[in-house]
């Protein structure tokens, strides 16, 4: 009882007390009032929260043949290894050829953030060279390239034993946060390292990428929200990979509290998720009151995934002068390659990334805040493809051609929490973005550097980006 209470707010806890008050007001009930109180509280315990913990189990045991509930299984089997989010291991699961990746990166974690920043150009390149030239010498010494790609050959195999399921992620994880190192070379990102375009990764991390990409199904050569983030945590919900290693607080919280924040929507998402999916089964079934109920929940556990946003992004856990030159920068890209005679560039993590807010636009009929060239480069093939069967079922145009009252009604609820959230991430992420950091050409890391480059100003970022959230706002309606 009392981890069924710990999910219910005051209102609903009320409905115990009045069940017991029943039972002692019995002999002066009516038939009728008797009947007539049981149906509300049977009514309002239809859309009674379900422990959180209870939905994995729940996603893996449904037996619904209906398409979008095959995509949420298979994207929690295969993408978060039976978990979600993302579950994932460190070293000691990998096969023993690929340990030493883990090694060389906490070996060199120390050596990449800096509490003093430079914005002389031949000492940022001297530092970030120096970076480089360390990782390429270990990864020389210590990784044996045909024993590794041994590895992958065994793991591409259906059916293999190989590198697979929570060993997989986490060795996602750390290839990703690597690259991004090398790609970088210092903490915070510098002006001269935004001017390099063109990266030459060593063999020994481009071999691995090639796997992972093929693996996840993703195009970009740098990380994502997955890999960088929902991978990035042990057992025990500390950071695996961090930046910041030597850095005094409150530098270390604050790139926890970021990556949490992601991580953390994520976690509190999976009811969403289930519940929008019973929701599209049970409309494609005319099962009205079904579908109702199961909006129901997801408004409710959508207030939830909303409050770990309002709760960590905050000045008082991530302060505005340590987000963009301490945390952000490092997850951005803004680099590429040549594909038939045309420059490719490739972004970094961005917000855009999360399933969440995928998921929901395309249930509704919204324009994607990513093209669906991104979503190729950045969003895991298994999630994507959630996220197109839920827009492929979306019934709110339906429902409200039908009068359905009570489904509108909770879709406009769900409706009207999105637009909240789209207004205080508009407002929190200005403040965020108009910091100034003058060793380096303002850039987003999940946009690149905007027009203007190396003339534009904190305050012009700060624009094209709160332009950009508010077409977003504008949209959802």
């Amino acid at each position: 009882m009392s981890l069924i209470i710990q999910y219910l707010p005051s209102t609903v806890a009320i409905i115990f007390g009045l069940l017991q008050d029943m039972v002692l007001r019995l002999h002066t009930m009516t038939p009728g009032i008797y009947i007539i109180s049981i149906l509300c509280i049977v009514g309002t315990l239809n859309v009674m929260p379900t422990p959180r913990q209870d939905y994995i189990s729940r996603v893996k045991e449904t037996r619904d043949s209906h398409e979008t509930i095959k995509a949420l299984q298979r994207m929690v089997k295969v993408d978060g290894a039976g978990s979600w989010p993302p579950k994932a291991t460190h070293r000691d699961s990998w096969p023993k050829a690929l340990q030493p990746y883990h090694d060389i990166f906490q070996e060199l974690a120390a050596l990449i953030s800096v509490d003093t920043v430079s914005t002389n150009d031949e000492i940022n390149q001297s530092r970030r060279l120096e970076y480089r030239k360390r990782l390429q010498r270990l990864l020389k010494e210590r990784i044996n390239l045909e024993a590794v790609q041994s590895v992958f050959a065994i793991s591409d195999q259906a059916g293999s034993t190989g590198l697979q399921g929570v060993a997989c992620n986490g060795f996602f994880a750390c290839i990703a946060n690597l690259r991004h190192g090398f790609r970088w070379g210092t903490v915070p990102i510098v002006k001269v390292a935004q001017e390099e375009k063109i990266i030459d990764f060593p063999q020994e991390l481009d071999i691995p990428w090639a796997f992972l990409q093929r693996r996840y199904g993703v195009n970009s050569q740098g990380g994502n929200l997955m890999s960088n983030f929902h991978c990035n945590f042990d057992s025990n919900g500390e950071l695996v990979y961090k930046l910041n290693n030597g850095m005094a607080e409150p530098v270390p919280s604050a790139e926890y509290n970021l990556v949490y924040s992601f991580t953390g929507t994520e976690k509190e998402s999976l009811p969403v998720y289930y519940h929008l999916a019973q929701a599209i089964a049970a409309f494609e079934r005319n099962q009205k009151q079904q579908c109702s109920q199961q909006l129901a929940q997801v408004n409710w556990h959508l207030r939830n995934t909303m409050r770990v946003y309002y709760e960590y992004v905050v000045s008082s856990k991530i302060p505005h002068s340590l987000f963009v030159g301490y945390i952000q920068g490092f997850h951005g890209w803004a680099a590429g390659k040549f594909v038939d005679g045309k420059f490719k560039e490739y972004d970094g993590l961005s917000g855009g990334h999360l399933i969440l807010f995928n998921l929901l636009d395309g249930f509704f009929g919204f324009e994607h805040f990513l093209n669906d060239e991104s979503r190729l480069n950045y969003i895991p093939a298994t999630q994507r493809e959630f996220i197109e069967s839920v827009k492929k079922h979306g019934f709110r145009e339906e429902a409200e051609r039908a009068g359905d009252v009570e489904v509108k009604k909770q879709l406009d609820g769900i409706l009207k929490q999105l637009r909240t959230f789209r207004s205080a991430h508009k407002t929190r992420t200005n403040r965020y973005m108009s910091v100034e950091r003058p060793e380096r050409v303002v850039m987003t890391a999940g946009a690149s550097i905007p027009k203007g480059g190396a003339k534009g100003t904190a305050q012009d970022l700060a624009k094209s980006v709160d332009d950009a959230l508010a077409k977003q706002l504008k949209n959802t309606v």
